[in-house]
């Protein structure tokens, strides 16, 4: 699962791509930048997601990651948009803006603290790794005025981003694929392994009681 917070590439804040792993909830990667513009942060996200699994991707869609979005949707390197988080209406409108819109995750006063609140309570069950996001959650507040976000002078940057990953939490897992149990490796070499050569001279040997197959055989 991966969760995106966007900036608009002049340097003030950053684009953040923090990723989990899907079953035990650990923290496997963490992108981050604040110079890149935000087609291709698009870009990058899709390289990223598809390096992990194609893990299923929530980005913030306010302002600039509309721009974002658009990529990940229509772009020479688009995102399978079954692996995007979207409102249920993006399959159901022809107007390409709502289809965009539709995709990912707006932030705001109304939804940050839902989308805080429930990555507050798996808090426990997740593995950390990252010092900058460890950094970034101490100085993520809740102000006088109700409104969460960092201390002035601080980022939230990665906090978003983390947070945003857990949104489609069950979604995702209804779309994991389930695990195929590989063949214990000494079947390889096993005698009932009908691919080795050694396997397939035995029955050769077996059915003309010869081989190499001699001259005359050959020319039959």
């Amino acid at each position: 699962i991966l969760g995106a917070d966007f900036s608009d590439g002049v340097g003030k804040n950053y684009s953040v791509a923090e990723i989990f792993d899907l079953e035990t909830l650990e923290h496997v990667c963490e992108w981050v930048d604040n110079r890149i513009d935000p087609d291709k942060f698009g870009e990058t996200l899709c390289g990223l997601g598809k390096m992990f699994n194609t893990a299923f991707m929530t980005v913030e869609n306010n302002n600039h990651g509309i721009v974002t979005l658009k990529v990940l949707k229509d772009g020479e390197f688009k995102y399978p948009n079954i692996r995007l988080y979207s409102r249920p209406s993006v399959h159901r409108t022809g107007d390409e803006v709502t289809r965009i819109t539709s995709l990912g995750m707006k932030t705001s006063a109304t939804s940050r603290p839902y989308i805080i609140g429930k990555y507050r309570k798996l808090l426990s069950t997740i593995t950390l790794h990252s010092p900058v996001l460890v950094s970034e959650m101490t100085t993520f507040i809740e102000h006088d005025d109700g409104s969460l976000s960092a201390e002035e002078g601080c980022n939230d940057d990665c906090v978003i981003a983390a947070a945003m990953a857990f949104m489609p939490l069950e979604r995702a897992a209804m779309q994991m694929l389930p695990k195929i149990d590989k063949p214990k490796e000494d079947w390889y070499q096993s005698k009932h392994n009908p691919f080795l050569v050694g396997n397939i001279i035995k029955e050769l040997r077996g059915r003309m009681n010869k081989y190499p197959i001699d001259r005359e055989r050959q020319l039959m």
